[in-house]
């Protein structure tokens, strides 16, 4: 297997929670776990800290708890479950969540050691919410002292249509950002000051343009106005995911403006303290925070205090290192499930390019012409005009979606995991071996991934099969291998460095294209895993603010689309003559309810490309009420799964009292050969629980009670076995391992 053509990249990214499997194991280990513990182990400070970051109301209930303040047993028994939760998953779950888990970047070379460094040499990088700052640059703009300072350009969504304009404009709705088409009629007055705005004028200029004899100031000056609040014209407070973090954005804007100092210095005031904060070790009391927040009421912007803070803990290490045979191995791995993914289009990309052809053939059409529903072919037009899109923790792949894909056609994958299955079974085994020899009539095809992609594994032990250690797989693919890390890019110069290689890699692959970064903000709180550093040259802004040069900016109205020889959807730039990459250098689930021009960029993503492979059960996977582990070599695809309906659990929920409860999960676990550590998977949400400890068990049924069926996984990972150590204490991990394609391919390929 030394004909790879793929190689990965020298680092690597650890992700680890922030306590220790040993400490949470302990924690549960008995049956009960009692108020005292409990109470001990929510006096610490790192961890109230992490639990006001959280959830401040949950936090404030906590404190009532700890000073014996809540009297009534139903309060105390739901507050204990949703702090088990929380606990549960700082110590069993990786994914970057506030302070509940952070991440680090790594080297691969020649051994296998990471030794983490106390917590208190962690490093806890907090800004405010997007939801937030995006409220309080509305409100900012609309300051008669700044309205009429600040410069205003036009809308980056409006496109002609007949004798019409047409341009989108949002409006908030409980901080939900909705979208919603908008038609006026065009004239002169219009287009002159649409075309005097484009590098950002302010509103006296605009108006000024207007004055003639027929035209007072005053009456120029409304009618700008009244384009302002149409969203015709953007202010340069607009939000911006891209560059420099945005509270930074809003204080480089006022500081030339005049007769707001008190403004400027209250803002620049929170950005000390947030510096200050990061300065410290983490455990600091909720307190800190309090004041930052009585500060905020100056500024009379509302806010959810839920949705004020954001963070992202960045770890330390006195050893981070990996032997690249880990890295091969994940190579051997992801061939293994090359050949095991099929190949699935994209029906919206496969549709459109139909209509676009059947009506235009090769011609270039203006994007916004040929997106556009009644002059154009439209794209995925939705019902519904929110875009309220969900956050996500990670990646949206489409290996995921396989695992709950009813519709799956039989094919020889599934001819032979049913083969598989059969035989496991009947041998009274616990878990599937694949071999080379199973999948020998099977093919890898390498042309049809990304240019450059992560693989995100779980190293189970430190050494298992022939001394290597055992790698447990989650996912593979994204249409860059910027996707997971480029929100994580402000709190860390060395991961933006990492990231950068990564997007000049890709720039070296696709020399005769332009890259172009796609700049959206769909929904305010959606902003903070969009926000990112500059990653790229070239943007295409469209209802955000870009960050790069004006020459560098792509505007959507300079876009054309094309489709060559009826097979190749082909986005062009007029003013730089050159063909138009797009790329979103985050994890976001852009799918969801999006606005159609979004989505199709981001879509064109993969066009022709598998965004990801991996291992997926198909048709089997709701078939069975228990699914075997499945190994390759020393790789395992997928842990054991019990799909878990609600008549098979409903004597555990009837149970009214703990020995009764205590008494039929036994006899469930027993029924269904689970061990004492589960995993409850909720997609690429894992929790785990001790199905011997009472509290856990109560926590388990307040989530699955109200479900019809529920799965639960395998848990994996053994504190002896763990390659994360911090002197005695293990920790469980996920590592990004990002790949790129040789540069002995095509520089065409994607």
């Amino acid at each position: 297997m030394n004909n790879f053509k793929y190689k990965s990249f020298d680092n690597f990214v650890l992700r680890v929670p922030l306590l220790s499997l040993n400490y949470i194991q302990s924690i549960f280990v008995n049956k009960n776990t009692s108020d005292k513990d409990l109470k001990k182990i929510f006096e610490s400070s790192k961890i109230q800290e992490a639990i006001f970051l959280a959830s401040p109301v949950l936090h404030s209930q906590l404190l009532k708890w700890l000073n014996n303040e809540l009297s009534k047993t139903k309060d105390i028994e739901r507050l204990k479950e949703s702090l088990t939760k929380y606990l549960l998953r700082m110590g069993s779950r990786c994914t970057p969540f506030g302070l509940f888990a952070g991440y680090g970047l790594g080297k691969i070379g020649d051994k296998n050691k990471i030794e983490l460094d106390d917590d208190q040499k962690y490093y806890a990088h907090l800004r405010l919410d997007m939801n937030y700052l995006c409220a309080l640059a509305i409100d900012l703009s609309k300051i008669k002292e700044i309205k009429e300072q600040v410069k205003f350009s036009p809308n980056s969504s409006i496109y002609k249509s007949g004798d019409k304009l047409r341009y989108v404009e949002y409006r908030y709705n409980n901080s939900k950002r909705n979208h919603f088409v908008i038609a006026v009629e065009d004239s002169e007055y219009l287009q002159q000051v649409l075309n005097a705005s484009k590098g950002g004028a302010k509103i006296k200029d605009l108006a000024n343009l207007l004055v003639d004899d027929e035209i007072s100031f005053d009456e120029a000056k409304s009618f700008i106005e009244e384009l302002i609040d149409s969203q015709l014209l953007i202010s340069e407070l607009e939000p911006s995911v891209t560059g420099t973090e945005f509270l930074n954005q809003i204080i480089g804007i006022l500081k030339p403006l005049k007769n707001i100092d008190d403004i400027i210095d209250l803002l620049q005031e929170f950005e000390n303290d947030i510096v200050n904060i990061r300065n410290k070790a983490i455990g600091m009391s909720a307190d800190i925070y309090k004041k930052i927040i009585e500060k905020l009421s100056n500024l009379e912007s509302k806010y959810d205090i839920k949705y004020l803070f954001q963070t992202d803990l960045v770890i330390s290490a006195k050893e981070l290192k990996l032997n690249s045979d880990i890295s091969n191995d994940v190579l051997k791995g992801i061939e293994l499930m090359n050949k095991l993914t099929p190949k699935r289009a994209n029906e919206n990309l496969l549709k459109f390019k139909e209509a676009f052809y059947g009506r235009y053939e090769e011609r270039e059409v203006p994007l916004l012409q040929a997106l556009d529903v009644e002059s154009g072919v439209g794209y995925i037009q939705n019902t519904d005009n929110g875009d309220l899109n969900p956050l996500v923790d990670d990646i949206a792949l489409p290996v995921g979606k396989l695992q709950n894909d009813y519709n799956i056609k039989w094919n020889k994958l599934q001819s032979l995991l049913l083969k598989k299955y059969n035989e496991t079974l009947s041998k009274g085994l616990s878990e599937i071996e694949i071999t080379d020899e199973d999948v020998k009539d099977f093919n890898a095809d390498w042309d049809d991934l990304p240019s450059t992609f992560n693989a995100m594994v779980g190293i189970i032990s430190s050494s298992g099969i022939d001394e290597k250690p055992i790698i447990k797989f989650s996912s593979v693919g994204g249409s860059s291998a910027a996707n997971l890390l480029g929100r994580f890019c402000h709190s860390s110069s060395d991961l933006y460095s990492y990231v950068n290689r990564i997007t000049e890699t890709e720039k070296d692959i696709f020399q005769n294209s332009v890259l172009a970064e796609i700049v959206h903000l769909p929904e305010s709180r959606t902003g903070n895993i969009l926000l990112r550093p500059q990653l790229r040259d070239f943007e295409i802004s469209y209802l955000a603010k870009s960050s790069v040069s004006k020459e560098n900016q792509i505007s959507i109205k300079d876009i054309v689309v094309s489709v060559k020889n009826g097979k190749k959807i082909v986005l062009s730039s007029k003013s730089l003559n050159k063909e138009i990459i797009p790329r979103l250098s985050n994890a976001h689930n852009f799918s969801f309810n999006a606005l159609p021009v979004y989505q199709f960029l981001c879509d064109l993503q993969t066009q022709d490309l598998r965004a990801g492979v991996g291992f997926n059960w198909g048709g089997l996977s709701n078939e069975y009420g228990y699914l075997p582990r499945v190994k390759y070599k020393n790789i395992i695809l997928s842990e054991a799964i019990w799909n878990i309906k609600k008549e098979e659990f409903k004597k555990v929920i009837k149970a009214r009292d703990d020995a009764n409860i205590e008494k039929e999960v036994k006899l469930w676990k027993m029924e269904h050969s689970l061990p004492d550590y589960v995993l409850l998977a909720d997609g690429d949400n894992e929790l785990l629980f001790h199905l011997n400890n009472m509290l856990c068990i109560k926590t388990l049924l307040s989530l699955v009670k109200k479900r019809s069926r529920f799965q639960l996984k395998e848990f994996l990972f053994k504190p002896e076995d763990a390659i994360v150590k911090r002197r005695t204490d293990s920790f469980i991990n996920q590592v990004i391992f990002s790949f790129y394609k040789s540069q002995n391919q095509s520089k065409t390929d994607k």
